[in-house]
């Protein structure tokens, strides 16, 4: 099965139960690959691997550096109290 998200293609795996087991990334936007790349709240580390791994067919690590750089600098929203920062 194929769902198409927000920019990025993913195709998962069901299982026995027939519950969704796994999603396999087969494409997207570089913006959304980054974003699913430092997913807080799903880290998916068979894609992280693989997209370390090969990033260097797709983009330079400068155009990644300014990616995930843009990505990790996103200003909250002025109504979210920030209670317990990470940094």
């Amino acid at each position: 099965m194929r769902v198409e998200n927000h920019e990025v293609a993913l195709r998962y795996q069901v299982d026995e139960n027939g519950q969704i087991d796994r999603f396999t990334v087969i494409g997207g936007s570089l913006r959304t690959l980054v974003e699913h790349l430092a997913d807080e709240h799903m880290p998916d580390t068979v894609y992280i691997d693989s997209f370390l791994l090969t990033f260097r067919h797709i983009v330079t690590p400068a155009q990644l550096m300014d990616q995930l750089t843009v990505r990790y600098s996103v200003v909250p929203p002025p109504n979210v109290a920030c209670t317990n920062p990470l940094f």
